[in-house]
């Protein structure tokens, strides 16, 4: 026998939290182009030249940063680079 109340229930939870999931989703995908437009500046401090420097660097350690946008899907991979890359560069990220 199906049981009512247990559906009005789960659409009660799935409507509170389908909202907060895809704030989560989105949130998630930004991370990796916050952390890389930090890692560029903080290194260039603001020269273009050096901007453009850096993005090389980066492209020849695996990371291109014109095709990371923020609804690029990220991974703890990519993540776990970005952080390396910065700590070779010295750079402290704060995102």
């Amino acid at each position: 026998m199906f049981n009512y109340n247990k559906l009005k229930l789960c659409k009660k939870y799935i409507n509170h939290f389908v909202p907060l999931i895809n704030y989560y989703t989105f949130a998630i995908y930004i991370i990796a182009k916050q952390l890389i437009d930090e890692l560029i500046s903080k290194k260039a401090k603001g020269d273009k030249f050096q901007e453009s420097n850096v993005k090389i660097k980066l492209i020849l350690k695996g990371i291109i940063p014109d095709e990371i946008t923020e609804s690029t899907p990220d991974t703890e991979e990519m993540i776990k680079n970005i952080f390396k890359i910065a700590q070779q560069f010295n750079i402290e990220l704060t995102k």
